[in-house]
């Protein structure tokens, strides 16, 4: 079987991605996790459960079922408080209707943002060592930085606004030794370099930092182990280790930390996504198997918004791995039965179709039915956002591979 014993090249990720991951990603949601033990912060976040409640409600894929009532709570907060927390809303809302007036979220965020960074640096002039003001200072830099890469390619813009975050998470970490959610930038950024391409990994040490995924994976167990508001999001990141050259060790840990998060957020289709992949990377095709199948049965009982616009990609995704398992068994009878009789308009179930009746020698119907995939794969957009930002992973241009590959070319 080919096609799935290829060796697993390392991900070509781009710098758009690697920076907008490594500042974008935990510095929206770096505050949202109660710290079940006794480790104390070494500052409070003010109104810290209006956080926790935005976080819990983008987790788990609701966030437009709950956002009069976010919003109400962001209303009762005060300046700067409520325009950095109108700032992560603004930035959730783009990444819970990606693809659907983006725009219009765009504007409403740019405006928000700038607001926050006019309360926060008139604050600072008042009380120029606040922690709060700075972190708070640091996430909405980071955040413009990760919307102006990912939505308009500003890369000057981005750069400037990334420079200026990380700089100021730097300071807080040398002021704030103890507080180790801080940490978790750097894991960030470590882990972000090596699974990116050769160029990012040559010139990253020169103006950035150098990647290690063991530095990185350490830098994150900090976090988890003695952090007090980023231990889930510690977790979260090692999704990242889900894809490229990464040892067995560090997958096995990946994949552990995601399923703890699964059990606290069943409704996140993505975490399957992640689980099924890192399962499959390790030859372990059963699990792979076992996880996407759940994730197919768990999508069908949602009826959330973003399910509702998201969900045709996202059961493209899951379903991938159930056919792909088929396909490591030769079990063509079984694979030709499955795609025969499961619904399906992303062209996914159509594709694996056409394979096997080329694996059944029933080559006319094969490439006909292939011809037919390319198509509309052609006049569709095969994407499935990440939950925790407005990036889309596009499948478009791997399936066309795969059918061009292994169904029209025997």
């Amino acid at each position: 079987m080919k096609e799935l014993h290829l060796k697993h090249r390392k991900c070509p990720l781009n710098f758009r991605f690697l920076l907008f991951f490594w500042i974008g990603l935990w510095i929206f949601l770096s505050f949202g996790s109660v710290c079940s033990g006794k480790i104390l912060p070494p500052f409070e976040i003010p109104h810290y459960d209006v956080i926790q409640e935005m976080r819990s409600a983008f987790y788990q894929l609701r966030f437009d079922e709950n956002r009069a009532f976010l919003q109400k709570r962001i209303d009762q907060t005060e300046a700067p408080v409520r325009a950095t927390y109108q700032t992560i809303f603004h930035y959730m809302e783009l990444t819970s209707e990606l693809g659907f007036n983006d725009s219009a979220h765009y504007q409403s965020f740019d405006q928000e943002s700038d607001k926050a960074l006019q309360h926060l640096t008139e604050a600072l002039k008042n009380e120029p060592e606040n922690p709060v003001w700075q972190v708070f200072l640091g996430m909405v830099y980071g955040l413009k930085s990760g919307v102006a890469m990912t939505l308009h390619r500003s890369y000057l813009k981005a750069y400037y606004y990334g420079i200026t975050g990380v700089n100021i998470f730097e300071k807080i970490k040398i002021a704030y030794p103890q507080f180790y959610d801080v940490f978790l930038s750097s894991g960030i950024l470590k882990i972000m370099i090596v699974q990116s391409s050769w160029i990012i990994r040559s010139v990253a040490p020169i103006l950035l930092s150098s990647g290690s995924l063991e530095e990185g994976t350490a830098h994150l167990d900090l976090v988890i182990q003695r952090g007090t508001y980023a231990r889930e999001e510690g977790r979260l990141v090692h999704l990242f280790l889900t894809w490229g050259e990464v040892p067995s060790p560090l997958r096995v840990k990946s994949i552990r930390h995601l399923l703890i998060l699964l059990r606290k957020y069943p409704e996140n289709i993505q975490l399957y996504y992640f689980i099924a992949k890192g399962y499959w990377q390790m030859g372990r095709y059963r699990q792979a198997n076992q996880y996407a199948t759940i994730g197919i049965h768990q999508l069908s009982q949602s009826n959330s918004h973003f399910i509702k616009r998201h969900g045709v990609a996202l059961k493209a995704f899951l379903l991938r791995y159930q056919y792909r398992y088929l396909g490591i068994q030769d079990q063509w009878e079984n694979l030709y039965a499955k795609t025969n009789q499961t619904p399906d308009i992303s062209g996914v179930t159509q594709a694996y179709h056409a394979y096997a009746l080329r694996k059944l020698n029933r080559d006319k119907e094969a490439t006909d039915l292939a011809n037919q995939v390319l198509k509309k794969l052609n006049k569709n957009n095969l994407s499935m956002p990440f939950f925790v930002s407005p990036y889309p992973i596009s499948m478009e241009n791997s399936l066309k591979n795969f059918v061009q590959k292994y169904v029209l070319e025997k």
